[in-house]
């Protein structure tokens, strides 16, 4: 009785703000405005039946690790309106890199604490979905999908609301700039000259967009935010979550004193070291030691608005030149399995493998049209077949 009291008391409340949105002017469909109704009443009955669920008040509870004096509720109640809160046993989405409006990847049976709520982003209101994974203890989670008007979202779409949702619930003098007294003023201009190149790249965001690298496996970066603290990025090589050779995610890179940003990472015996650059508008990339035995995240790095099909192949004429020693010296075994399928992807051959065949769907170049089974090499030209052989000659010599 308790719930459907509040379904009525809610759908209520709901057809008089539409009777006043009618009576003013902002007429609507019947039909999808009842839908909207339903669907909004839905979602509120929810809200209060799981208000007190531990796993929703633990996510409520927690923060981004960049926002530690705002918790997910605060900011959230915030930013939005009508926000709703639900914890369910269901379906991982991921996002969309790939960007042909679904979801990347499913995962069944996951634990899952969903978010939604009305706000405006980009200048049009969208009903915002965000969900997050919850690790099978329940202790952590991690923010794996976003859609608007139930259209998935990007990874950088997703940060960049979530810096949005995080900056617009910090009060203007938090950081107690209203009340600071001469002297401290005087210490910050200094303290500001020291480092005036790292501030002047932190203040107008000149970092801040999506990358590619020019060479090699196709390697996707993107810088979320960049402060007087660092960067925040993602890097990836293949499709996000699970199916990824490469997936890092809300990572910081910290400023040095001459305008660059490094990112270190400890683990066992091991110091791991990325360091980013900025020159002529591009990114370089350098580490200590490479990522991993499979790839290294070396490279220079174009903004994604300037970049070419080229960018996304191992090898870009392998169709028209033949390959040599050189070109396959230095080669890791996952490299070499990559530069060998993307020979075959050229043709539109699907791939059974779910993680080569995800990494392909991130190159904007490939169309997947061609099964496995019905793929003939005859439509590879004699250059292809050549590479084809050398390429596996090379893994042979190479123990691979």
């Amino acid at each position: 009785m308790r719930i459907k009291k509040a379904l009525g008391i809610i759908c209520l409340i709901l057809l008089i703000a539409l009777y006043n949105d009618y009576i003013n002017g902002n007429k609507k469909e019947t039909t999808e405005t009842a839908e909207n109704i339903i669907e909004e009443a839905a979602d509120q009955i929810e809200n209060i039946a799981d208000a007190n669920d531990p796993y929703v008040q633990g996510v409520k509870n927690g923060y981004p690790l960049e926002h530690p004096d705002q918790t997910y509720g605060e900011a959230f109640d915030h930013f939005f309106a009508y926000p709703t809160w639900k914890y369910f046993i269901g379906t991982k989405e991921g996002l969309d890199e790939d960007g042909d409006g679904e979801a990347d990847y499913e995962e069944q049976n996951v634990d899952i604490v969903e978010f939604t709520g009305y706000c405006t982003y980009g200048g049009v209101e969208v009903k915002a979905r965000i969900q997050f994974t919850l690790d099978k203890d329940g202790d952590t989670f991690e923010t794996t999908y976003l859609s608007f008007n139930d259209v998935p979202q990007n990874m950088l779409t997703l940060h960049l609301l979530m810096n949005e949702v995080f900056q617009d619930g910090e009060e203007p003098d938090s950081m107690g700039k209203e009340n600071t007294s001469d002297s401290d003023a005087e210490q910050t201009e200094e303290n500001e000259s020291k480092d005036s190149g790292a501030d002047e790249t932190a203040s107008n965001g000149e970092w801040e967009d999506s990358y590619i690298r020019l060479t090699g496996p196709k390697c996707s970066f993107s810088i979320w935010s960049a402060d007087e603290n660092g960067i925040t990025f993602a890097l990836a090589i293949g499709a996000s979550g699970y199916m990824s050779y490469v997936d890092m995610r809300d990572c910081q890179a910290k400023w040095t004193s001459d305008g660059a940003a490094v990112y270190t990472e400890d683990y066992g015996d091991r110091h791991y070291s990325l360091t980013f650059t900025m020159q002529n508008d591009r990114l370089l990339l350098s580490e200590n030691t490479p990522y991993s035995e499979d790839f290294s995240l070396e490279g220079e790095y174009v903004r994604e608005k300037y970049a070419q099909d080229e960018y996304e192949y191992v090898f870009p004429q392998a169709d028209t030149n033949f390959l040599d020693s050189n070109d396959l010296n230095g080669k890791t075994a996952a490299e070499c399995r990559i530069a060998r399928n993307e020979i075959y992807a050229r043709h539109g051959r699907i791939f059974n493998d779910e993680q080569l065949q995800g990494y392909f769907e991130t190159c904007s170049w490939y169309q997947g049209s061609v099964t496995p089974e019905n793929f003939s090499e005859n439509v590879l030209n004699e250059t292809e077949k050549a590479n084809l052989t050398a390429i596996a000659e090379y893994e042979k010599k190479m123990g691979y």
